[in-house]
């Protein structure tokens, strides 16, 4: 992205096949531009052959990237377009270029074709980190700093975020050691959020016409929560012939400090032996031992099984693994 000189090298039509699919303006160089404020710039695409075209994949340049295609499949002779956002935060100052390219499909011909976007960037306002990757398993606080290098500082007058279950705080203005004014926003990914992936957005909205609104890109992958945990995950014991046979003790808890009852402890080799009592606390304690006369001096490779029954039915494996050394 950075090598702009390599990039204008590149041809914009690379295909196995003629191209068709017949973009007027490929290139757009803007000139001088902040870093920050949205940039999103739309390319006409026109279909000139006598097949329809299926655009099959968009790959870009960078993660900063965002192309946005008005339909997939193009008739012959009809126009669509591709609309290219580009995240300014994350990008360094200086002589900057944006490439997508866009595959196609033409009967059982694929071709590909590209739009390349041109800009001198100047960063006056820093956002960091400028985009937001959260994965958690639970609720998680994180934190956006805005620092502006100018003399006047811009004043943000509002936080919003695009999901219900991000909260946002603005804090009050404070400087770095430099002078500089930042402004720094708290953003917490609360408990009760769905599980899975989702892109979201953090909007800050602020008083200076030329940043008006600054989006930061925010990934959550928020992991399914694991209510009843064993701890230790896994027991190993090494056993020692002519000596007593070690034992381990594991903890059954609930993370919402419920009552923890088993209904019954398995085990799926007959060696391993569990005895199973209640505490402390709400918590349930087990013993994980081995029977002499079973185990001999073979090695145990196996696991227990604790069925609950509350605070939610569940079936917790927990691996054991027994040596038997000389």
């Amino acid at each position: 992205m950075r090598k702009l000189s390599l990039l204008l090298l590149v041809p914009l039509l690379c295909s196995t096949a003629r191209a068709e699919l017949r973009i007027p303006q490929p290139r757009a160089d803007l000139g001088e531009l902040r870093s920050g404020p949205a940039l999103v710039r739309r390319f006409v695409l026109v279909n000139d052959g006598k097949q329809p075209v299926e655009i099959v994949d968009a790959r870009t340049s960078c993660g900063c990237l965002k192309p946005r295609f008005s339909k997939m499949q193009l008739a012959p002779g009809e126009e669509g377009w591709v609309d290219v956002e580009v995240n300014t935060l994350s990008q360094p100052p200086g002589p900057s270029a944006w490439r997508v390219d866009v595959q196609y499909r033409q009967g059982e011909q694929m071709a590909e074709t590209a739009v390349i976007i041109t800009a001198q960037l100047s960063t006056e306002v820093m956002v960091e980190p400028a985009s937001l990757n959260i994965i958690t398993g639970q609720g998680v606080t994180s934190e956006i700093v805005i620092t502006d290098l100018r003399p006047k500082a811009l004043t943000v007058t509002s936080v919003k975020a695009s999901s219900p279950h991000l909260k946002t705080i603005l804090k009050e203005p404070c400087r770095d050691a430099g002078g500089h004014v930042l402004r720094i926003i708290q953003l917490e990914v609360t408990a009760d959020y769905p599980e899975g992936r989702r892109d979201e957005v953090v909007s800050i909205y602020t008083d200076d016409p030329a940043y008006r609104e600054l989006k930061v890109a925010t990934t959550i992958v928020k992991k399914p929560r694991h209510r009843l945990t064993a701890s230790p995950a896994e027991v190993v014991l090494s056993a020692v012939a002519g000596q007593p046979l070690p034992s381990r003790v594991v903890l059954i808890r609930d993370a919402d400090s419920q009552d923890v009852v088993v209904e019954r402890v398995v085990a799926d080799d007959p060696a391993v032996t569990v005895s199973c009592a209640k505490g402390p606390g709400t918590n349930v304690t087990l013993r994980v031992q081995c029977d002499p006369e079973k185990l001999g001096t073979r090695p145990v490779q196996g696991a227990v099984h604790v069925h609950i029954t509350s605070p939610l039915p569940q079936v917790l494996t927990i691996p054991v693994r027994v040596s038997v050394g000389p």
